[in-house]
């Protein structure tokens, strides 16, 4: 999926550090009425955490879906809890764009859902 998919309607990458992969990132562009929009989504490895890497992944891959994706914006969609992914959206130019009350329900607690967009 990921060799179709790759620079065709997505940008999809290993976070790497030291020759070890700790992570991933991805800008997925969407379909129809959203097809000028990318999602973005990411993970890191625990380990990694605090030390700067995600900020400078989300910074990468944003370049370059601007620049090799048909898109205008990239949204992300985050749990309201999560504030150090919400604080790596920030440094990188997303604002929270609204609220979803109640939409998530993760370890059997309900929590809002935080949408964040970033405009090219």
């Amino acid at each position: 999926m990921v060799n179709h998919h790759d620079g065709v309607n997505g940008i999809f990458r290993a976070v790497v550090v030291d020759d070890r992969v700790v992570g991933t990132i991805s800008v997925e562009q969407k379909e129809d009425i959203y097809q000028k929009d990318g999602e973005i989504g990411y993970f890191l490895h625990t380990d990694q955490w605090s030390k700067g890497i995600m900020t400078e992944a989300v910074k990468q891959i944003c370049d370059l879906a601007f620049c090799e994706l048909d898109i205008l914006r990239i949204t992300a969609h985050l749990y309201a809890p999560n504030l150090p992914s919400r604080r790596v959206l920030e440094k990188n130019g997303f604002l929270l764009e609204g609220t979803m009350k109640n939409a998530i329900v993760k370890d059997d607690h309900i929590f809002d859902l935080c949408i964040y967009g970033k405009v090219k």
